[in-house]
């Protein structure tokens, strides 16, 4: 919220001014303020607050005097009543369709804002299940790295364990010939041992 006001505004919480000085600046700041800053902040010009209740005629009188140009007065005491009545009604009429409009505006906002938040929690539950089914795929990918890993130290085992079968069946051909042979030597020495010792 933006605020114009003139530089010698002091704290107050009633409708009476705290202090009777007078300010003679005529420097004006800009600044933000926060609505609850605002409704402190006191004008001694006018000698009311923003949350004023404006509950007796000075305090009445004060901001009518302040907020009405210098003029206006007399210039009310010059017009008809007919033309009076008439701008009045314009101003009305004026007023009545303004409301109109920010009331519109805003429940186009609200409603837009309804949507967007509708939309926005539609995207997060959508994010979510993503997440979970990422969460998911990435215990899969890691079972089935382990499963493959375990696969190929089994077929390493399964080459060795071959080249091992291979060794060991040349060894036993070997030994299956050794054995072959001294059987022919025990066969051999058997029948000559036959030969030079008769029963």
């Amino acid at each position: 919220m933006t605020i114009v006001w003139p530089t010698s505004v002091a704290m107050g919480g009633s409708s009476q001014p705290e202090t009777s000085e007078e300010s003679t600046d005529s420097f004006y700041e800009t600044a933000v303020l926060s609505s609850e800053d605002a409704k402190r902040w006191y004008i001694p010009h006018w000698n009311i607050t923003n949350d004023s209740l404006l509950d007796d005629g000075f305090s009445c009188r004060t901001l009518v005097d302040r907020v009405a140009p210098p003029d206006f007065f007399s210039a009310l005491r010059n017009k008809d009543y007919d033309q009076l009545f008439a701008e009045f009604n314009v101003g009305a009429a004026r007023q009545i369709c303004l409301g109109s409009e920010v009331r519109f505006r805003a429940e186009h906002e609200l409603e837009l804002k309804e949507k967007l938040r509708g939309k926005y929690d539609a995207r997060g539950v959508l994010l979510r299940e993503n997440d979970a089914e990422i969460a998911r795929l990435k215990s899969l990918l890691e079972e089935k790295e382990t499963e493959s890993a375990e696969v190929l130290r089994l077929r390493d085992q399964v080459s060795v364990l071959a080249a091992d079968k291979s060794l060991l069946s040349a060894e036993v051909s070997a030994l299956k010939n050794v054995v072959s042979q001294k059987d022919t030597d025990i066969s051999l020495l058997g029948f000559r041992a036959s030969i030079s010792c008769p029963p």
